[in-house]
C-alpha cells in the first residue's frame, strides 16, 4: 500500500479548514457596528422580537435581529457596566443590573409596574417571572450576589424580599423558566423549585487535582 503523498496530507488539511460550521448564523451588523466602536458589551438579552444589548458604560441599547437601533428605546439606567439582562416572556418588561447595587425593571410600553431598587450592593443576576406582564402577577423577581433572594408584590403594593438560597459563594448566572430556577455559583449549578419552594438538586463543579 502506497504511503499518502505531500499533496493528499496538504488536501487533508485543507478540507477540514474548510468544514462548515454546524450552526447558521449570521454576524449583527448596521447600528451594532457603530455601537461597539465606542463601547464593549458587557452582556446580552435575546427575545423574539429584539435584542438588548448591555454596555460597560451602563446604558443598555435594544436592536432589531439585523443590530438597527431602536431609537426611543435607548436605557441609561446604571453608572457602571451591566452585569445581567433578563426579559419577560411577553417581551414588555426587562430587568437590569450592575455593580452599582441597583436592579431597574422597565416596562416597554407601560410604566406602571416599573422598578428601581437600590440593594446596597453588587448585583451580578437577576431574572423576571417569565409571566411578570400578566395582570394578577406577583410581579416577581430574584437577584443574585452573595445570595439568592426573590422579591414580590404583596397585596398593598409594597416589595417583600424572602432568601432562597445563601452561603454557596458568589451567583454568576441565573435563570428562570416557568416553576424551576437554575442558577451557578462557586460549588455548582443548583435546580430549585419555585413553587415548592425546594432545591431538586446541585451538580458540583469538577474537582482538579493540584
Amino acid at each position: 500500500m502506497s504511503e499518502p503523498s505531500v499533496n493528499d496530507t496538504s488536501d487533508t488539511e485543507s478540507l477540514e479548514d474548510e468544514i462548515e460550521p454546524k450552526l447558521k448564523y449570521v454576524r449583527l451588523s448596521n447600528d451594532l457596528q457603530n455601537i461597539l466602536l465606542t463601547s464593549s458589551a458587557t452582556c446580552i438579552g435575546v427575545h423574539p422580537k429584539f435584542v438588548c444589548l448591555g454596555s460597560h458604560w451602563g446604558v443598555i441599547h435594544l436592536l432589531d435581529h439585523q443590530g438597527n437601533s431602536i431609537k426611543s428605546k435607548e436605557l441609561r439606567p446604571h453608572t457602571v457596566g451591566v452585569n445581567q439582562i433578563c426579559i419577560d416572556a411577553s417581551g414588555e418588561y426587562i430587568a437590569t443590573c450592575s455593580d452599582d447595587g441597583k436592579v431597574f425593571i422597565h416596562g416597554l410600553f407601560s410604566k406602571e409596574n416599573s422598578l428601581h431598587l437600590n440593594v446596597g450592593r453588587l448585583v451580578k443576576t437577576v431574572a423576571l417571572d417569565p409571566l411578570y406582564y400578566k395582570y394578577g402577577a406577583n410581579r416577581r423577581f430574584i437577584t443574585g450576589d452573595d445570595k439568592l433572594t426573590l422579591y414580590e408584590r404583596t397585596f398593598l403594593g409594597s416589595l417583600k424580599s424572602t432568601v432562597l438560597c445563601e452561603s454557596e459563594g458568589l451567583v454568576r448566572s441565573l435563570c428562570w423558566g416557568e416553576n424551576f430556577i437554575a442558577w451557578s455559583s462557586n460549588i455548582g449549578v443548583r435546580v430549585y423549585d419555585i413553587t415548592a419552594r425546594c432545591s431538586l438538586g446541585l451538580i458540583k463543579w469538577e474537582e482538579h487535582p493540584g
